[in-house]
C-alpha cells in the first residue's frame, strides 16, 4: 500500500505544479501588453474584447473585472479538482489547456490576435477600419 500512496503523491505534486503554471499563464494572459494594447485601442470606441467568449462587445463599466474574477475562480476550481485527483489530474488539466490554447480559438479570434489591434496604438478610425476588415 505504501507504493499507492507515493504514487499518489507523485502525481499530485506533479498536478499541484501544472496547476500553478495553468493559474500564472492565466494571469499572464489578462496583463499581458498585447492583451491591455488591444483593450485600449478597442475602447476608444467604446467596444472591448471578451477574452472568455472570444469576440468584441460594447464597453460596460466593470464587465473587465468580472470577466477577469470569473476566469481566475473557474481556474482555480479546476485546478483544485485536478490535482485531488492526482495523475488523472493531469490528464484533465492537458486536455482543458489544449481545448484553451488550441481548439477553442476561432478564426475570428486568431485574426483579432494578429491584427494591428494588439500591437500598437492606433486611432479610433484605424480601430474601426481593422475591425471592419476583420469582420467581413
Amino acid at each position: 500500500m505504501p507504493e499507492i500512496a507515493f504514487a499518489y503523491s507523485i502525481g499530485f505534486i506533479v498536478s499541484l505544479i501544472l496547476a500553478l503554471i495553468f493559474g500564472v499563464r492565466q494571469r499572464k494572459k489578462y496583463h499581458a501588453p498585447d492583451y491591455l494594447c488591444l483593450q485600449a485601442n478597442l475602447f476608444k470606441i467604446n467596444k472591448r474584447w471578451n477574452e472568455s467568449e472570444g469576440r468584441v462587445e460594447d464597453f460596460i463599466e466593470g464587465k473587465q473585472e468580472r470577466e477577469y474574477h470569473k476566469a481566475r475562480v473557474t481556474a482555480m476550481v479546476a485546478c483544485t479538482f485536478a490535482v485531488a485527483l492526482s495523475w488523472f489530474g493531469i490528464f484533465a488539466l492537458g486536455v482543458v489547456w489544449l481545448s484553451m490554447e488550441v481548439l477553442a480559438k476561432s478564426n475570428f479570434e486568431r485574426k483579432i490576435k494578429d491584427s494591428a489591434l494588439m500591437k500598437k496604438d492606433l486611432s479610433a478610425s484605424e480601430v474601426t477600419q481593422i475591425l471592419s476588415e476583420i469582420q467581413s
